[in-house]
């Protein structure tokens, strides 16, 4: 079974890709290749961070989390993935948790279950930052 066929499988609807280009196009060519001719048989959202790090652009990535958690909220099914599926992706995911509603506490507690986390000193600062953000608009 292809990964697409898996996504098909499980109704996936769109993709957040957290990796960059470069770490795609050494791990899976294929899928580079799609991302390149915009070929991927859904839609793929490319919100690239670099490994260990916290987003480049701030506003944009929660930008994507805010769009995120809309289109869940409306039904989407999201997968979200880097390189591992750990620091960055536990990272965006906190943020999506922490966007429809729960604390930062909460939204951690669920994501270290589910087997990511954050995983730099850089990631957790950004983190505080972006709970502010998204608390601020809650209330």
């Amino acid at each position: 079974m292809t990964a697409y066929a898996a996504f098909a499988e499980q109704r996936i609807t769109r993709v957040i890709c957290l990796a960059r280009r470069d770490e795609i196009e050494w791990a899976s060519p294929g899928y580079a290749e799609d991302l390149k001719r915009g070929s991927a048989p859904l839609p793929v959202q490319e919100c690239p961070v670099r490994d260990g790090h916290a987003p480049d652009d701030p506003e944009a990535f929660v930008q994507v989390v805010r769009g995120t958690a809309c289109d869940l909220l409306a039904g989407a099914r999201a997968l979200v993935h880097c390189f591992a599926g750990h620091g960055r992706t536990g990272m965006f995911a906190t943020c999506l948790i922490m966007a429809l509603g729960q604390s930062r506490g909460d939204a951690e507690a669920r994501v270290e279950t589910a087997g990511s986390m954050w995983e730099s000193g850089e990631q957790d600062e950004f983190l505080r930052w972006a709970e502010h953000v998204l608390q601020a608009e809650q209330t």
